[in-house]
């Protein structure tokens, strides 16, 4: 069972024209409904193009090896386009402002994450998953958008995703079972996950979450003495480094010693058992730690120093977000007078400051976290208002919020752009109502209306794959954009 997500939509193997588009939808009448009632997901890393033949196509090249290491179970074999090294690949990498068609494959990867989601959204059986290097991205931003216990487990090789986003995912899927295979001495995460991504942090492939992991968590480095006294109790030797050449981000897969800890973790077999102080009520994140995700997240859409002509961006040159136009407004405030005129030489802490005081408190996202925490529902709608807030306003982002909630309530809820008592009520009322969803996907649309209307939309296209990549894995998805 094969999955294909490229150029932004999902493709089917056609006899006569190569390979055709298809919805959620239709997918989920062809192929998702004769899906057995247990899969396994395979999710390959950067460099591959499964609408192709040969050494870049995964169905070929990579899933074949990876059953032979997990055994007998149904599959189904995602393949989405990472950005394959190529001629053509580097020169839309830069076409999309990516100066390494790794930076771009890092963003594809969130987009094939979304879609991933809707089609595990529209299926009603048991789900695993298994993700090599960039795949644990694709991973990780699917679990970000699906119900806390829609997947039962999921395996990590050499995931090139960064620990804080792997925390994240880890702590909000409670019923989620994660075994993390690293290797410290991965050469190819140290050169492309820490050097070419278009953030920075540590990658959970060469690191694991140490001390920050969650109960359901398990980080392996497969030369260390614990995965050593696991594979004795299988009868095998594990390994991650490869002594013979630099080919350390493959060996968890290519080594056959190290498939039956991978088989016994899928089985629940010892030494994975499972284990009954697995936390089946969600833990709540500390606020501060929310801000800081964030945060980071928008910094990574926001990147560094851009200097557009006005009629592109009127708000003028920008740094991490903040704007001139901003800035020299919060230096007339007495608060804000030691910031510097340069938006390029704001400090982190001063970016963070900003952030913090200007966005995300007054639109009193601390307590829609909260409330979000409480009812166990996602971040995906504070996120979205912070962002929102960042590129247009609290007030426009208060607005938004409030006039979703009316819609969504059939209540004439008091629309000023100012998040009270109030408002914070009625979102509480609607999150018992189970319309969380609805909301976000309210907010989306009418938020891709606003900006479509702009003059200077057409010049900037980011803006509608930047909203568009906070819609929930659903299937009436497809007529929102």
């Amino acid at each position: 069972m094969e999955v294909i997500f490229a150029e932004d939509q999902f493709w089917r193997p056609n006899p006569d024209n190569g390979f055709q588009p298809h919805s959620v939808d239709e997918l989920r009448r062809i192929d998702v409904s004769r899906w057995p009632a247990a899969i396994t997901v395979l999710i390959h890393g950067y460099s591959f193009d499964p609408m192709t033949t040969g050494s870049e196509n995964p169905f070929q090249n990579q899933y074949p090896i990876w059953k032979r290491a997990l055994g007998r179970r149904d599959y189904v074999d995602f393949g989405w386009y990472s950005a394959p090294r190529s001629f053509s690949s580097i020169r839309t990498a830069w076409r999309s402002g990516h100066w390494t068609t790794y930076g771009w494959a890092w963003n594809l990867a969130e987009k094939a994450g979304v879609a991933l989601a809707q089609i595990l959204s529209v299926y009603d059986g048991e789900v695993n998953i298994v993700a090599h290097s960039l795949g644990s991205r694709v991973a990780n931003c699917a679990l970000d958008r699906l119900p806390v216990s829609r997947v039962s487990k999921v395996m990590f090789w050499n995931g090139a995703d960064y620990v804080r986003n792997a925390e994240r995912a880890a702590v909000r899927s409670t019923k989620t079972r994660f075994l993390n295979v690293y290797c410290p001495d991965d050469t190819v995460l140290e050169r492309l996950g820490d050097v070419f991504a278009p953030s920075s942090g540590r990658c959970i492939g060469s690191d694991g979450l140490s001390d920050r992991a969650p109960r359901n968590w398990i980080d392996i480095d497969l030369d260390a003495s614990v995965a050593t006294d696991w594979a004795e109790q299988l009868e095998t030797i594990t390994r991650g480094d490869n002594p013979y050449e630099l080919g350390d981000h493959w060996e968890s897969f290519r080594y056959p010693g190290n498939w039956p800890l991978y088989r016994a973790f899928l089985n629940d077999e010892p030494p994975f058992v499972t284990k009954p102080d697995i936390p089946v009520s969600p833990e709540v994140l500390p606020c501060e730690q929310v801000f800081d995700d964030f945060l980071m997240n928008l910094l990574e859409r926001e990147g560094g120093f851009v200097h557009r002509r006005e009629a592109y961006d009127p708000g003028g040159a920008t740094s991490q977000g903040v704007s001139t136009r901003l800035l020299s407004s919060l230096r007339l405030n007495s608060r804000w007078s030691h910031l510097p005129s340069d938006v390029r030489e704001l400090t982190e802490k001063d970016v963070t400051e900003i952030y913090r005081e200007v966005f995300f408190d007054p639109l009193k996202l601390p307590s829609v976290v909260d409330i979000c925490q409480t009812s166990g529902a996602g971040l995906s709608l504070p996120e979205f208002l912070f962002d929102v807030a960042v590129m247009s306003g609290v007030r426009s982002s208060g607005i938004l919020f409030q006039e979703a909630l009316s819609d969504n309530l059939h209540v004439s809820l008091h629309v000023d752009g100012i998040v009270g008592p109030e408002t914070l009520l009625a979102f509480s009322e609607m999150l018992s109502c189970g319309q969380y969803e609805k909301c976000i996907r309210s907010m989306v649309a009418r938020r891709l209306q606003w900006l479509r209307r702009l003059p200077n939309s057409p010049a900037n296209p980011g803006w509608i794959s930047r909203t568009t990549a906070f819609l929930p894995a659903v299937s009436e998805t497809a007529d929102m954009v």
